[in-house]
């Protein structure tokens, strides 16, 4: 038995020093890809940066020996890697790897981003009032009619105040409501010609 030790201990050294070899190449490949991810995504970081946030990443797991899980992270990299390169990843998910601290507006949380993505029309009707209050939005319509009157009739191009806008809402609202149509069932519909 004392034998086998010192093999076994050999093999894993040898593993070890394969594993960190393989670190350090996907670091390389990592940072030699960074000048043809930067124009594929059109990101406004220069390479240093963005190099020294994937230089972080890894000192995120430097402590980690355990071969098992370094394997596990080394398969993860490498998937990563390639979901990148392959543009497989939105721009959003390269940004939160390089701008962890800033958290994207939520539109749910708040209002004047929702607003702004309701009247661009990135925010579709489906999704607007799930567990969304109505009162809020005419209280919204009532400061978007208050605006307007200050600006004596005429918004500001490409505010969110103009009158297209308020009548956009209005008759979301109005939609919503139901404005009094009654809701017909499957059962009570006429059957379509091609079935009569």
């Amino acid at each position: 038995m004392s034998a086998l030790r010192p093999v076994t201990s050999a093999v894993a050294a040898a593993a070890r020093g394969a594993q960190s070899r393989r670190v350090v190449a996907l670091f390389r490949a990592l940072c030699r890809d960074v000048p043809k991810v930067l124009i594929m995504y059109g990101l406004e970081h220069s390479a240093p940066e963005v190099r020294r946030a994937v230089l972080l990443q890894f000192r995120k797991h430097a402590a980690v020996t355990e071969p098992r899980i370094l394997e596990s992270l080394l398969a993860r990299a490498y998937m990563e890697r390639e979901e990148t390169v392959n543009q497989w990843k939105q721009k959003g998910h390269l940004l939160a790897i390089l701008q962890p601290d800033e958290t994207p507006a939520d539109a749910w949380l708040d209002e004047d981003e929702f607003f702004r993505r309701f009247l661009d029309g990135s925010i579709n009707e489906e999704t607007v009032w799930a567990g969304w209050d109505p009162r809020k939005m005419e209280e919204r319509v009532a400061r978007l009619r208050r605006r307007e009157a200050e600006l004596g009739g005429e918004a500001e191009a490409g505010a969110a105040g103009s009158a297209e806008d308020v009548e956009r809402v209005q008759a979301l609202l109005r939609k919503l409501a139901g404005a009094g149509e009654p809701r017909v069932s499957a059962a009570a519909r006429p059957a379509p010609k091609e079935l009569r």
